[in-house]
């Protein structure tokens, strides 16, 4: 088997992970809502490696380039510097990332109950 290809248990297991959306014998798309989680979490300090086995994967499996790889295009994708600077910068980037979640949050919230409110309105008429 090529390097990087997973077996058959390896898919079926890396399917039954939330955080991917689509998987082949060589290659891994994970959902928008990992990648998000990610960020987050290495604003905040955390190794890519950590975040990856917190989130259920097995990291020898992925093997530490596919993890790297991953974080490279992320922190590319969503204009993330590497942790290689100012600890006050990262802090900074950290509570304006964790506001605008917050923000984002309370507005799914207000949706939520609009809907709520319409279905309830729906079923009484």
């Amino acid at each position: 088997m090529a390097i990087g290809c997973f077996t058959k248990e390896d898919l079926e297991k890396l399917r039954e992970n939330p955080y991917v959306s689509m998987v082949s014998h060589g290659r891994i798309f994970y959902t928008e809502e990992f990648k998000r989680l990610f960020t987050t979490k290495y604003l905040a300090g955390q190794s890519p490696v950590e975040i990856f086995r917190e989130a259920g994967f097995d990291t020898v499996k992925l093997g530490n380039k596919r993890i790297e790889r991953a974080s490279a295009n992320w922190r590319k994708k969503y204009n993330i510097p590497s942790l290689q600077y100012d600890r006050e910068k990262r802090k900074e980037i950290t509570t304006a990332l964790f506001n605008s979640i917050e923000e984002y949050n309370k507005e799914i919230e207000k949706l939520k109950a609009q809907i709520n409110a319409l279905q309830t309105k729906y079923h009484e008429a």
